[in-house]
C-alpha cells in the first residue's frame, strides 16, 4: 500500500500528535488514539470526549459527513482510505476542515492507494491528479468532463466482473484497451481548463485598482460598524441593565432569574452563556456577530426602551432625548442622529427607483437657524461621550426646553446637508460603475425633510 500526500502537507506534524479526520464509504465509526493504541468508544460517551482525548482522536466516517459539517475547531487532518470517482469529493471532505475558523497553519491531507492495484492508478492518473493539477495552474475548480464517469463505470465492471484465467492473481490487461478513452479524457478536460482560463481573462477586472476598492470597502465597514463597534455596544447595554458580565476575549453574560425577563426573550437566552465577537470559537461558545441573533435581539430591546420607556419593566438603558456635562466637547454642543433617505433611480427616466438610506450622528453648534455642522469625524466620536458631571434635573428640563421646539428649525438647515450626501452617493457610485465598465444613467435625490432620530445636548464639563 502507498500513501499520496497533498501539497499542503506539513511534513513536521507527526501522525501522533494529529486529529485526524477519514473519509470513506464504509459505516460511521468514531475512534480514539492513546499511547495504548486506537479503542472503540460508545457513540453517545464519544460525542462528548473525543475531542478532549489526549494525544489526539480519529473519526472515521463516510462521505455524507462531507457536507455541511464543521470539523475545524476539531481537526487538522483528512485521511482519504478510498478512492472517490469524482475528485470533488475529495475536495468536500477536506473541505470540512480546512475552512475558515481553522487553528493550525497547514491541514495534513493523505490519500491511500494500493501501488499493486492497477485501478488505484488509474483513478489518481486520470481524475485525481489531473484535477488538482489544473486547479493549480488555475486557481479554481474545472468539472470532471462527462465522460470520466464512463470510464470510471469501465473501471469497476472490469474489477467485477472480468472472468479471471486460470489460479493466479486477477490481471487487468483491460486497462490497456482503455489508452485511447484515456487520452480523449485528458484532451477534453485540457479544453476545459483553456475555456475557463479564457472565460477568466476575458471578464477579469484589469482596471480595477486595489486602492480604490479598499477605499469603498473601508467606507462601507465604517458604515455598517466592525466587531469592536458590537462589542463596545454589547457591553455598554448589558451594563447598563445590570446583567454580569466578563469580557477577556471571551464575554461571560450571567443571565439570571434577576435579568428583566423581556431582555432574555428578546435575546433568547435565559441562562448564563459565552461568546466571542471574533471567529474562530471554542466548544461552548456563540458568536456574536453584527448580525447574530443575541445582538440583534439585544439591539431591539434597547430599542424599545427607548421608542416606548413607559411599557419597560426594568432600568432605562436608552432614550432618544437627553442632556450631559462631559469633558468630550468645550462649547454647548447639540449632537443629532439623522436619516438621511435618497430615491437611487437607474436607466432612463421612469425606470426603477430604489429607496436608500442611511443613519448618521451629526454635531452641530451655535443656534438651530444657522447652525455651524461638525464634519463626520468630529461627530463620530461624541457618540461615546460619557457623563462626567450630574445635573440637577431643573437643569436637564431647561436644556430640553431649548432643544425640543428647536428641531422642526434643525430639520430645515438639513436640507442642505441632505443635499452634499446625495452627491456624495452619487460620485461613490459613479466610481464603482466606473471602475466595473457599467453603463447607464444613475441618479441619487435626496428625500426631504430628513428624519431625526435622537437628540441630544453636550454640555463642557465645568472643573
Amino acid at each position: 500500500m502507498g500513501f499520496i500526500r497533498s501539497s499542503s502537507v506539513d511534513s513536521s506534524i507527526p501522525p501522533s500528535t494529529s486529529r485526524t479526520t477519514c473519509a470513506s464509504c464504509c459505516g460511521a465509526r468514531r475512534w480514539y488514539r492513546s499511547p495504548a493504541g486506537c479503542h472503540r468508544r460508545n457513540e453517545k460517551h464519544a460525542s462528548n470526549r473525543w475531542s478532549r482525548r489526549e494525544g489526539g482522536s480519529c473519526w472515521s466516517a463516510p462521505d455524507c459527513l462531507s457536507e455541511g459539517i464543521n470539523l475545524q475547531e476539531h481537526f487538522d487532518a483528512v485521511l482519504h482510505y478510498d478512492l472517490a470517482w469524482n475528485p470533488t469529493r475529495h475536495e468536500q471532505r477536506e473541505g470540512r476542515v480546512d475552512r475558515f475558523g481553522q487553528r493550525a497553519a497547514e491541514v495534513r491531507v493523505i490519500t491511500y492507494f494500493g501501488t499493486d492495484n492497477a485501478i488505484d492508478g488509474v483513478i489518481l492518473e486520470i481524475l485525481i491528479r489531473k484535477h488538482k493539477s489544473i486547479k493549480s495552474d488555475l486557481g479554481v475548480t474545472v468539472a470532471v468532463p462527462g465522460s470520466s464517469e464512463q470510464i470510471a463505470e469501465a473501471l469497476f465492471e472490469g474489477a467485477l466482473f472480468r472472468d479471471r484465467e486460470g489460479a493466479g492473481q486477477l490481471t487487468l490487461d483491460f486497462i490497456d484497451e482503455i489508452g485511447s478513452q484515456r487520452r480523449e479524457l485528458h484532451a477534453e478536460w485540457d479544453n476545459a481548463r483553456d475555456r475557463e482560463q479564457a472565460t477568466r481573462s476575458r471578464f477579469a477586472h484589469h482596471t480595477v485598482k486595489p486602492e480604490e476598492v479598499a477605499a469603498e470597502l473601508a467606507s462601507v465597514r465604517a458604515a455598517i460598524g466592525g466587531s469592536a463597534d458590537v462589542a463596545r455596544f454589547f457591553g455598554d447595554v448589558l451594563r447598563a441593565a445590570n446583567v454580569p458580565l466578563q469580557l477577556n476575549g471571551t464575554v461571560e453574560v450571567a443571565i439570571s432569574n434577576e435579568t428583566s425577563r423581556a431582555l432574555r426573550q428578546a435575546i433568547g437566552r435565559d441562562e448564563p452563556f459565552a461568546g466571542r465577537f471574533e471567529l474562530p470559537l471554542q466548544e461552548g461558545e456563540i458568536y456574536l456577530g453584527r448580525t447574530s441573533p443575541v445582538v440583534e435581539g439585544l439591539a431591539s430591546w434597547a430599542l424599545d426602551q427607548a421608542l416606548d420607556p413607559e411599557s419597560s419593566d426594568s432600568r432605562l438603558v436608552a432614550a432618544r432625548c437627553g442632556a450631559i456635562r462631559t469633558s468630550a466637547v468645550s462649547v454647548r454642543t447639540t449632537l443629532l442622529v439623522i436619516r438621511f433617505r435618497y430615491h437611487l433611480s437607474a436607466g432612463r427616466a421612469g425606470g426603477e427607483t430604489i429607496l436608500c438610506e442611511e443613519i448618521v450622528p451629526l454635531g452641530c453648534t451655535g443656534p438651530a437657524a444657522v447652525p455651524d455642522w461638525l464634519p463626520s469625524e468630529e461627530s463620530e466620536p461624541l457618540m461615546a461621550a460619557r457623563p462626567e458631571r450630574n445635573l440637577l434635573p431643573t437643569a436637564i428640563d431647561q436644556q430640553l426646553s431649548v432643544l425640543l421646539p428647536s428641531l422642526s428649525t434643525f430639520r430645515m438647515s438639513l436640507g442642505s446637508v441632505a443635499v452634499e450626501r446625495a452627491e456624495a452617493q452619487f460620485e461613490a457610485h459613479q466610481r464603482v460603475r466606473a471602475a466595473t465598465r457599467a453603463r447607464g444613467r444613475v441618479a441619487v435625490a435626496p428625500v426631504l425633510p430628513v428624519d431625526i432620530l435622537a437628540a441630544y445636548v453636550l454640555l463642557p464639563r465645568l472643573d
